[in-house]
């Protein structure tokens, strides 16, 4: 809220009359047909982890510490996709809006490129280094627990590839 009066305040260009605060129904019905997608292709991944983890709940201790630990790890490289899928769609609206087809066409193309090439880069750390970065959850004493996390780090490396595609 005190964003909002900041910026109400400070940026004329953010402010608006009373005709432009009134509701259009066509609008939102754009919004929704662009939001509604995006929301659950976010949501998809968080709601795979909420079945998995209630899975890996009934293995014991040392797997759910395992995979508590791989998961962080995970998030964490996944966080640039996110920054991919978003920077795709604005982009890809931006030109849709101004008519420049081909341009969302070189736009996308870009953007795969990119995101291979972080896919590929982030997936060696995983199978190579992945329990490495797992010791800022765990405890080097933590030896099975380590060595559970690095084998589904390990086994998630070799998909990032296809996540390149999914978030552009």
């Amino acid at each position: 809220i005190l964003c909002y009066i900041y910026m109400m305040r400070r940026f004329d260009m953010l402010k608006t009359t009373p005709a432009e605060r009134k509701f259009d129904g066509a609008l939102a019905r754009t919004l929704m047909y662009i939001g509604v997608p995006m929301g659950l292709q976010f949501s998809i991944t968080a709601i795979g982890s909420i079945l998995l983890q209630r899975a890996v709940n009934t293995l014991g201790a040392v797997y759910v510490s395992a995979f508590a630990a791989a998961t962080k790890v995970k998030q964490l490289a996944m966080c640039p996709y996110d920054g991919f899928a978003t920077a795709s769609a604005t982009f890809g609206s931006q030109n849709l809006g101004a008519g420049n087809l081909k341009r969302i066409r070189e736009g996308l193309k870009s953007g795969i490129i990119i995101s291979v090439i972080y896919s590929i880069a982030i997936g060696i750390v995983l199978i190579f280094a992945g329990s490495k970065i797992a010791l800022i959850f765990v405890s080097g004493s933590e030896t099975e627990v380590l060595g559970y996390a690095q084998q589904l780090l390990t086994c998630a490396g070799f998909f990032y590839f296809f996540l390149a595609f999914l978030n552009c």
